[in-house]
């Protein structure tokens, strides 16, 4: 949401509260609001304070990851061996999203005649096995590659050619993992991301 539009869903929540359920003629005798986000500090102030209860959740388990993807395969009909799952569940990065676009590649390849194996789907996906995408890859290398392992947004935009949303999107696997550390002067490449840098490609892409 923009900030207009969560003004306009704050605006909604005060008047559902002060008609006690009722709203353009219609009533909801029992109304609850769920919200989620990735992005909490997006959020305006006032909009957070309307929601009481702010449970946050841990990212998903293996076996919650591997449960995930077995349920997206099913679905789809594509080919089901615990080597496929084990790796396609490994690759997500604890992302559904992730998942998804993993089971709509193993589906892909099924419906091509081509053998689903985990190291096949990867390659179609362009995933490593630890999760990590081209993306990830290349802003660690163009980060590796400045002088003390150290960049600013603006400069990784420009160095990756990318809108700052997408680098946005793809520091929140890399600072969630260690590889990547956001510091008052801009980013910097941790040990743990050079050491990564150092093995490249774990599965050659297609």
């Amino acid at each position: 949401f923009t900030k207009r539009q969560q003004h306009d869903l704050m605006s909604l929540t005060e008047e559902l509260h002060v008609l006690r359920g009722r709203w353009n003629d219609a009533y909801f005798p029992d109304l609850t609001i769920v919200a989620a986000t990735t992005e909490p500090g997006a959020l305006v102030g006032p909009l957070l304070s309307r929601f009481e209860c702010k449970p946050v959740w841990g990212t998903y388990t293996t076996d919650e990851m591997e449960d995930i993807i077995l349920g997206m395969l099913s679905e789809m009909d594509a080919p089901i061996t615990n080597e496929l799952v084990h790796t396609l569940a490994a690759a997500s990065a604890d992302n559904p999203r992730q998942a998804r676009s993993l089971a709509v590649a193993a589906r892909d390849l099924h419906l091509a005649d081509e053998d689903v194996t985990g190291p096949a789907v990867l390659a179609l996906s362009r995933i490593q096995p630890d999760g990590l995408t081209a993306l990830h890859l290349d802003y660690l290398n163009a980060l590796a590659s400045q002088s003390g392992g150290s960049a600013g947004k603006e400069a990784l935009t420009t160095l990756l050619s990318l809108a700052p949303q997408q680098i946005k999107v793809a520091e929140q696997v890399l600072v969630s993992r260690g590889l990547v550390m956001l510091t008052g002067s801009g980013r910097r490449i941790t040990p743990a991301g050079r050491d990564r840098v150092a093995k490249g490609n774990l599965i050659t892409w297609q």
